[in-house]
């Protein structure tokens, strides 16, 4: 390795070590700020067998789901009494810890080594992880940032020139991550599809600069890719793919701060991440947007540290960051919303991912959280799971927020009832529910234009406005008079 090269591998690890600390300042900056008296919460989380020795980053399921990869910078786990090195990624069965086939040294001899897996991605016959440095036997020039493990070896995944992100959506694989250009010699530019052992550029790709993307999601019919962006397609740090080659942006994407994960529930995508109010920022550190408009978190809610993810399992949405709930000072760290009720469980935890397994969720933990002291790593079972409160979302609220995006009128009226939306909603489709839930009414809107209501029986209507994809627009109350 070259002196340069050495100097460029340093920098790398010490911008990982910067970026962890980071997590910590984040969280007490906030906390001075708003001089909170705070206390924080914890949860019934469970030990992995003892744990790990370091940070988690990130887990994935085996190709056949009958274990968890955990990734991190750990040099060994606790197995019982002893110990099995590990040099950043280990498998859980659910009881037992396994680094056979993953060559992991004995850990006394990886003292002063260091390498950071920050994604794994289990292809049946190969395991893909993105990290930043690499075993003594390895060429780390090309294997620092990338590589797989094919037949019990360990090989260079792509090369790509800085950290790559792994993501698996709708059973294809994509490649994001910082600032990576090139990846098996080609041009990618922040967004890449793995195929047949190599990865491509995206057709119609707009990103002419390397960018950077570290989340992904695919929801109702599209995929989106979030991070850091210069605001390509008008949509700053968020854009949408239609998995052939057409891209859109976002509601006009987000403003200033960088976005850190997506997924979509319901009829709406939630983002988080790290970024405050301004612009089409609505709220701290995360926000929704519902088919059509960005709106802001539920306001019962405050952030008060970067959103490190968000995942869906079993009809609920999971959140993973610091927050508070309004006038209270009581810390969390797990948001759960089922579209009734968002309920806190436990916290502050650490950075990184989450991953749902045999119905638990597994995440990474705070070296001194209570009762798991430097295992940096637990699962919290879902059965009977009793969250620490609940604030019920009346129905009421969710619908004054899709009520914004159009205007009724006349309301009341008698033979006619005329729908206003912004040009870029159309074309769209009207559908009229009386009290008893029939529908009574249905068309597809390509303007403003007044729909003839004078068959209608008098009484009170719900017209509910659908994209052409099916997803919730808005909707409102009409009353027609008698």
């Amino acid at each position: 390795m070259t002196y340069l090269q050495l100097v460029f591998r340093c920098c790398d690890v010490c911008r990982l070590i910067l970026h962890e600390l980071n997590r910590d300042v984040q969280s007490l900056f906030a906390l001075v700020l708003t001089g909170l008296a705070v206390t924080t919460s914890s949860a019934q989380w469970q030990s992995l067998n003892g744990g790990v020795d370091e940070f988690v980053k990130c887990f994935a399921l085996s190709a056949d789901s009958s274990s968890l990869y955990v990734g991190g910078s750990f040099r060994y786990v606790r197995q019982a009494q002893d110990s099995l090195g590990a040099f950043g990624i280990a498998c859980w069965d659910g009881a037992q810890w396994d680094t056979n086939g993953l060559a992991s040294p004995d850990p006394i001899s990886m003292i002063g080594k260091y390498r950071w897996v920050g994604a794994i991605l289990d292809l049946a016959d190969t395991i893909v992880t993105s990290s930043v440095g690499c075993l003594p036997n390895w060429d780390c020039n090309v294997m620092q940032y990338g590589t797989m493990l094919v037949n019990g070896e360990w090989e260079p995944f792509g090369e790509p020139n800085y950290s790559i992100d792994l993501f698996r959506l709708n059973d294809r694989v994509f490649i994001g991550g910082d600032n990576t250009d090139t990846i098996f010699g080609q041009p990618v530019n922040g967004i890449g599809e793995y195929q047949n052992g190599s990865v491509s550029a995206l057709p119609n790709s707009p990103f002419l600069q390397p960018l950077d993307f570290y989340g992904a999601a695919y929801w109702h019919g599209q995929y989106y890719f979030a991070g850091n962006t210069w605001g390509e397609l008008g949509s700053p740090d968020i854009v949408a793919y239609d998995g052939d080659s057409t891209w859109s942006g976002v509601g006009g994407g987000m403003g200033s701060g960088w976005l850190r994960t997506v997924a979509g529930f319901g009829d709406s995508l939630y983002v988080g991440g790290y970024f405050f109010p301004g612009g089409n920022n609505l709220s701290t550190h995360a926000q929704i947007f519902d088919g059509t408009a960005w709106q802001p978190f539920f306001s019962q809610v405050e952030f008060i540290g970067q959103v490190w993810d968000i995942q869906t399992y079993e009809g609920a949405i999971y959140i993973w960051g610091t927050y508070h709930f309004q006038g209270e000072t009581t810390l969390y760290g797990l948001l759960r919303y089922n579209g009734r009720e968002l309920c806190a469980i436990g916290g502050p935890m650490d950075v990184g991912g989450m991953a749902f397994f045999q119905n638990n969720l597994y995440a990474p933990l705070y070296s001194w959280y209570p009762g798991l002291e430097n295992e940096w790593v637990g699962y919290l079972p879902l059965d009977g799971l009793v969250p620490d409160t609940c604030i019920s979302i009346s129905q009421a609220s969710v619908q004054e927020r899709e009520r914004s995006v159009l205007q009724v009128y006349p309301n009341p009226g008698n033979d006619h009832v005329s729908i206003a939306l912004r040009a870029d909603h159309y074309p769209a489709r009207v559908t009229a529910l009386d009290m008893a839930g029939r529908r009574v009414f249905e068309q597809v809107l390509t303007r403003n234009e007044p729909i003839n209501t004078s068959a209608w029986s008098a009484g009170t209507y719900e017209l509910v406005l659908h994209d052409l994809r099916g997803g919730v627009l808005g909707r409102s109350s009409w009353v027609k008079l008698p």
